[in-house]
């Protein structure tokens, strides 16, 4: 049994196409949430170990001699 096999109907919030989906067709609809999730998890593991760590790289740009701000205001925006 394949791990997404597994992880496919494990606390995953379904749409009507997810939950009448079987076989191949209800791994594809997992997918994406079960390699997010897993992504997140890795990082954070790594991070827990100090094998990861973020950086700011948003900042540097906003405190260069020639400050770019584009990247946040643009990131700000799609939140609204």
């Amino acid at each position: 049994m394949r791990a997404l096999d597994l992880l496919a109907g494990f606390h995953l919030p379904k749409s009507k196409e997810a939950q009448a989906a079987t076989g191949r067709a209800a791994r594809e609809c997992a997918r994406p949430q079960v390699r997010a999730r897993h992504s997140r998890m890795a990082v954070a593991g790594l991070a827990r170990l100090g094998r990861a760590h973020w950086e700011l790289s948003l900042t540097d740009a906003a405190v260069a001699d020639v400050p770019d701000t584009r990247d946040p205001h643009r990131l700000l925006a799609q939140t609204d």
